[in-house]
């Protein structure tokens, strides 16, 4: 198998490097004709040798002095010709999985957001710089949380348009730990737009290409970012309302799926200010029920609602939304027990078990009806 020159030399020093047999400031003194040319390719090429080098030297192998010196010479790069970024990020991306000194995090982070415009990247450098960003918050989060609005308002910026497939599945696992961790603030509106933006997910994968990310994974996901943080309920129920009254099939599907996500994770008073008008659109899924993938859907979602308000922690108030919504679900379910074509009955009968057993508070109170 052919191997590229400049990654066999790469090999090659990180083994003698972690051998000791060799300094990692000799290589950069070796690779100074490169890495200073007037050619940005000849720079580039001496800054992916170091890349390589250093992807290949175990995580604890340099000590916090050469670390200094590669994180301030790869922000430095960040400044450098456009087509010098890439081989930086990946220096970059080499270095942020080693221990880094003091407020190295919050360097990095500052200078990619100052020099790099992400979408501007090819697809792979961004997701090189995507994983830069979580790895630095996975690692140093308490450093990076004291230059909170700047942080989220620079991730914010840099997801803000992203279009592949991979990347927002990277993205889409990554966020909702960064939402939940860091305040939003008055960028909650913000970061809620640029990931409802892809709500419902319009994306078909290849056939061809098995290890291909699926549209119903992106939409699981999903989910997952746009209820991660209570904050997010004002934004998120209208959002799919809109969506669950809509004639796409896909858009009420995800919208039933992620009326499941919301009763998980927003409270119940969140969802006690539209429950009656979730009900009315889920209905219209429930009888007759042709579809049976949305049926199914339906009873999930009715039947985590019912769960939600089943909760003993409610107030006096809040209490009465448990019998008020048996109570719509009962008068849907009547007339179907008392069609004498039957073609309601079994319908009728699917919605009134699921809820019976969704709680055992709603199960008396169906009971005893």
């Amino acid at each position: 198998m052919f191997l590229n020159p400049f990654l066999v030399q790469a090999l090659e020093s990180a083994r003698h490097i972690s051998e000791h047999s060799y300094k990692l400031l000799t290589l950069v003194e070796h690779l100074g004709d490169l890495l200073t040319n007037l050619n940005p390719e000849l720079r580039r090429k001496g800054i992916l040798t170091l890349a390589h080098v250093l992807d290949n030297l175990p995580v604890d192998f340099l000590g916090p002095d050469d670390l200094q010196y590669l994180v301030t010479f790869f922000c430095d790069r960040l400044k450098d010709h456009h087509t010098v970024i890439p081989a930086t990020l990946q220096g970059i991306r080499a270095t942020v999985k080693m221990d880094l000194p003091p407020n190295s995090s919050i360097l990095i982070s500052t200078a990619l957001f100052q020099h790099v415009q992400c979408q501007q990247q090819a697809v792979g450098d961004r997701f090189n710089l995507y994983t830069i960003l979580f790895t630095l918050m996975d690692k140093y989060m308490k450093e990076l949380l004291s230059v909170t609005p700047d942080f989220v308002f620079g991730v914010i910026s840099a997801i803000d348009g992203e279009r592949d497939p991979r990347n927002l599945m990277f993205l889409f696992t990554m966020l909702p730990s960064f939402i939940k961790n860091f305040p939003l603030g008055h960028l909650t509106e913000e970061m809620f737009e640029v990931i409802s933006c892809y709500y419902p997910v319009d994306f078909r994968s290849f056939k061809t290409d098995p290890s291909s990310v699926t549209r119903e994974d992106l939409a699981a996901e999903l989910e997952n970012c746009l209820t991660a943080i209570p904050d997010f309920s004002e934004l998120c129920l209208p959002l799919l309302m809109e969506k669950l009254d809509s004639s796409l099939r896909i858009a009420k599907l995800d919208s039933l799926r992620l009326l499941r996500a919301a009763c998980n994770n927003f409270t119940a008073s969140a969802l006690g200010q539209h429950y009656m008008e979730l009900f009315r659109l889920m209905q219209l899924e429930l009888l007759p029920g042709s579809d049976r993938e949305l049926k199914d859907a339906s009873l999930l979602a009715l039947s985590a609602l019912v769960r939600l308000f089943s909760s003993s922690a409610l107030d006096k108030h809040e209490a009465k939304w448990l019998p008020d919504l048996l109570a719509a679900v009962y008068r849907l379910a009547e007339s179907g027990l008392c069609d004498v074509e039957l073609i309601m009955f079994s319908p009728a009968t699917s919605v009134l078990l699921e809820v019976t057993r969704a709680s055992p508070a709603a199960c008396q109170i169906l009971v005893s009806k």
